[in-house]
């Protein structure tokens, strides 16, 4: 199904879309996103469609890039909006890149990394701080997502690990059937 309409079916998710998070539309220069796009929008079910629908007009809108709700992340990418259902999430963390000049930090890109069942990561951009700031941006985010997320899927992982790292991508299918089993997802 193409994007406009969905949107057409579905007034609350574009109503939310258009005015939190601007223009979705296709173009020359994001093929590829707007391909990932429609194939994850293709991936949500009909009820899940309607509970979001229903459930984004009061949804967090986080640096005009993501809205987090029970059923789904969307992600806007290069004009073209990514649909993450929750049922497919196994991990979300926060990440920070330091970027230095003469080895002088100059600023911290703070990021939220998701990991869904296929192994696909999704790298979102959450704000940026100066170089020697210490506030936890990505880590007060990813809790605020914690709250909204972990009751529709309480076996997620969240946060940062390298035994968690290892784990998810050691054996994605386990780690994934792992998630479900904790959630009781069936």
């Amino acid at each position: 199904m193409e994007i406009e309409q969905l949107f057409a079916q579905y007034p609350a998710i574009a109503a939310k879309v258009e005015n939190e998070l601007g223009k979705i539309k296709q173009g020359k220069l994001n093929k590829k996103s707007w391909a990932a796009s429609v194939e994850s929008w293709d991936r949500m079910f009909p009820e899940d469609l309607q509970k979001l629908n229903a459930e984004i007009t009061p949804a967090k809108v986080y640096f005009k890039t993501m809205i987090v709700t029970s059923t789904a992340i969307l992600i806007k990418e290069f004009n073209a909006l990514i649909c993450i259902p929750v049922r497919d999430l196994i991990w979300l963390y926060p990440q920070v890149t330091t970027q230095r000049m003469y080895f002088i930090p100059t600023a911290k890109y703070h990021h939220i990394r998701t990991v869904e069942r296929s192994g696909d990561v999704h790298v979102i951009p959450v704000g940026q701080t100066g170089g020697f700031s210490k506030k936890p941006l990505g880590t007060d985010i990813m809790n605020e997502i914690k709250q909204v997320i972990a009751p529709a899927r309480p076996g997620m992982f969240f946060g940062y690990s390298k035994d968690i790292e290892s784990f998810v991508f050691g054996n994605t299918a386990a780690a994934a059937a792992q998630v479900d089993e904790k959630s009781q997802v069936q």
